[in-house]
């Protein structure tokens, strides 16, 4: 019998904890929300990572709608860093990521629009130089970032 309330009471604060997790609220769209799961900033730039690298195939290939998509994936993780990691270190992470990544990001949406392979490959190689000068900027040095060499992922089609 007491083994059976035991179990039960594991069970009931197994529910409690899936009802009320313990998460701090965050802002999104100005509106104080109490997600169930917040990503770390390094799930986040790790999703931003897999984008940067299918941008890169999606462009050198020319497959223009894949390389939007992608380039929107992309800023999509940028704006994923600020709603949910905003404050790095004590300052605003979109201080220290937007000033190094929007220049590469617009010029990448105009070569993408015109379907503009040169303007794309320098484009891009701007904003991998934009993430590695914002990791040297933030102490993080040691994650450098390059132009893909092989396909991140082998079930898609670029």
């Amino acid at each position: 019998m007491q083994r059976t309330l035991v179990t039960l009471l594991f069970i009931l604060l197994g529910f409690i904890g899936v009802i009320n997790p313990i998460y701090p609220e965050t802002l999104i769209n100005n509106e104080k929300v109490t997600p169930s799961y917040i990503p770390g900033l390094g799930e986040i730039m790790g999703y931003i990572q897999l984008r940067h690298a299918k941008l890169w195939f999606a462009g050198i290939n020319g497959n223009w709608d894949l390389a939007h998509y992608e380039l929107g994936e992309l800023k999509e993780g940028f704006d994923n860093a600020q709603t949910y990691q905003p404050d790095f270190k004590g300052k605003p992470i979109k201080e220290i990521i937007n000033p190094l990544t929007n220049p590469a990001l617009n010029s990448l949406d105009q070569a993408i629009s015109k379907k503009d392979f040169q303007n794309f490959k320098l484009a891009f190689n701007k904003l991998t130089h934009a993430c590695n000068a914002c990791h040297q900027s933030t102490g993080y040095k040691f994650i450098q970032i390059q132009t893909p060499s092989s396909i991140p992922i082998t079930n898609q089609h670029f």
